[in-house]
């Protein structure tokens, strides 16, 4: 489709007699009504963690990776906040780090896509009460320390501790604390702060990119299984049950 970006990376295989959609951040698929056949009911492919926007048309592509088109005739999105630039020594009391670059950290919140900021206290509770769900490769990097940025394509208010979610494993497997958010990032800036992404990109997927600064990482020594919240696309509000169990969960490293 022209004109169209990556949202998220997800490699999704495709089987015949079967269609693929994109509904509340994730990969749904159906099986194609024939001659004999009935309609099947709806499956879950894979989560994209992304927040869906209505200006937007939302597809599986030909490399299996969901991309968005802007709708024809669509209005422009409402009237945002105005955004105020921080300094980047936020980022530099952060990471200790004197040589991040010329980036700043950006003022929105994703209050903007549909998600609350933190309070540090849920339900009575003070500690870790959402979580972040992210594949296996880049949540196992989190986990040893070698992947300190987490690439977005929306700004978080949320800061303080959260607990990591792998993907598709119905599992909380680790925590870590949200320290900043940098950007809007370029190209080049992901490129030469690769020891923070645990990657070097050859293109950027998202309209705008962020960073979301993460430290003290460490793995739970037994993963606390969850239960995913209806609509829930971005962060993962815990059961009471399971922020009981994730604040007093000894942890690995």
């Amino acid at each position: 489709m022209k004109g169209a970006e990556k949202v998220a990376l997800l490699g999704v295989a495709r089987e015949e007699d079967w269609m693929y959609y994109v509904k509340d951040g994730a990969v749904w698929k159906v099986q194609r009504a024939g001659r004999g056949v009935p309609k099947g009911r709806p499956r879950r492919v894979a989560d994209g963690g992304f927040q869906m926007d209505s200006d937007y048309i939302y597809f599986v592509d030909r490399d299996g990776d969901v991309a968005r088109a802007k709708r024809a005739g669509s209005p422009r999105q409402a009237t945002r906040r105005k955004r105020k630039p921080v300094v980047v020594s936020s980022l530099n009391r952060a990471t200790g780090d004197d040589d991040v670059g010329e980036i700043d950290s950006e003022g929105g919140t994703e209050e903007e896509h549909g998600d609350s900021p933190a309070t540090g206290l849920d339900d009575g509770l003070q500690g870790i009460t959402h979580a972040l769900q992210i594949m296996k490769e880049p949540i196992d990097k989190i986990l040893a320390g070698t992947k300190t940025w987490e690439i977005r394509g929306t700004t978080t208010s949320r800061r303080g501790p959260i607990g990591l979610i792998q993907s598709k494993t119905g599992q909380v497997v680790g925590t870590c604390e949200v320290v900043d958010v940098v950007g809007p990032l370029s190209l080049k800036d992901l490129q030469r702060n690769e020891e923070r992404t645990g990657s070097r990109p050859d293109q950027l997927y998202y309209q705008k990119t962020y960073a979301w600064v993460l430290r003290n990482a460490h793995r739970l020594a037994v993963p606390i299984p969850f239960r995913h919240p209806h609509g829930a696309v971005i962060w993962i509000k815990l059961e009471p049950a399971v922020v009981a169990s994730l604040n007093g969960a000894p942890a690995h490293g």
